[in-house]
């Protein structure tokens, strides 16, 4: 749908992925929609360091995201002033582990079911945990 976040990310990574750039892997494309997702959906104009948010460089480099090695495995942005609704997509991140948000981003009850049951459909290892600062 027009002007969603989705719509937004999905625009971004088409028009800022130049024929010139290293190729990735479906895991790496994945990824780099899901931040984008979780950057437009989080009231850009209001975060307080983007951080290489949106930049060419790997998502692993962009501040905030920690990976291991190549995939993402933690989101930290206790201080970041996220606004607005955390995406579901989040539960796209089949190594994500961690996510630190500040106490202003939302989410209902099913929207974290989801993102949980998501992640933890491809990892039973370790459970998803949720940290508000």
């Amino acid at each position: 749908i027009l002007g969603t976040p989705q719509n937004q990310a999905l625009n971004w990574l088409v028009s800022h992925y130049p024929v010139n750039y290293p190729p990735m892997s479906p895991d790496e494309l994945l990824e780099r929609f899901v931040i984008a997702v979780l950057y437009f959906s989080t009231g850009v104009k209001s975060w307080n360091d983007s951080g290489g948010f949106l930049s060419a460089s790997s998502v692993c480099s962009w501040k905030g995201v920690r990976c291991d090695p190549m995939l993402i495995v933690e989101i930290d942005l206790p201080v970041n002033n996220l606004r607005g609704q955390l995406p579901t997509e989040l539960g796209l991140l089949s190594n994500l582990r961690i996510i630190i948000i500040g106490k202003f981003a939302t989410m209902s009850s099913s929207e974290l079911d989801t993102i949980i049951s998501l992640g933890s459909l491809s990892n039973t290892l370790s459970p998803l945990r949720f940290c508000r600062g």
